[in-house]
């Protein structure tokens, strides 16, 4: 028969190694998440277009979006979710994007990760409104 005493003891020993466990895995999440490379940024949708297909593509629906992230403008290729056609009305949205290499990477409405080609990118002037910090 155990006694009360040493089954609270066996409870306590096996909280406290989950709740290290646990603690383990969120330092080990989070430091692999913040050496993913670039930091994120705002990036705003500019322009929403329907993907004209080359030859060599299905006919799945794609749009080319425009997307401005500071002094830059990218040019990605976005394949919705099967059934959302959402893409088309994002025009003027600002959302948090990570510009990695030729992949802009983003969170969609569901908190899904998402990376996406981009196509193009072109500098733009800057913009004499803001100010820069001294």
């Amino acid at each position: 028969m155990v006694s009360q005493r040493t089954h609270s003891g066996i409870a306590g020993f096996g909280l406290s190694h989950l709740l290290l466990i646990a603690l383990a895995t969120f330092v080990l999440v989070d430091a692999a998440l913040s050496q993913t490379g670039a930091p994120y940024q705002i990036g705003t949708v500019m322009e929403v277009k329907g993907h004209q297909p080359t030859a060599q593509e299905d006919s799945t629906k794609r749009y080319d979006i425009s997307v401005k992230v500071g002094n830059t403008l990218y040019v990605v290729l976005y394949t919705p979710q099967p059934g959302s056609d959402a893409a088309q009305y994002k025009t003027g949205l600002d959302f948090p994007v990570q510009v990695d290499g030729k992949t802009l990477r983003f969170t969609d409405a569901l908190g899904r990760p998402v990376a996406v080609p981009i196509v193009s990118q072109t500098q733009l002037a800057e913009d004499k409104k803001t100010p820069k910090p001294e």
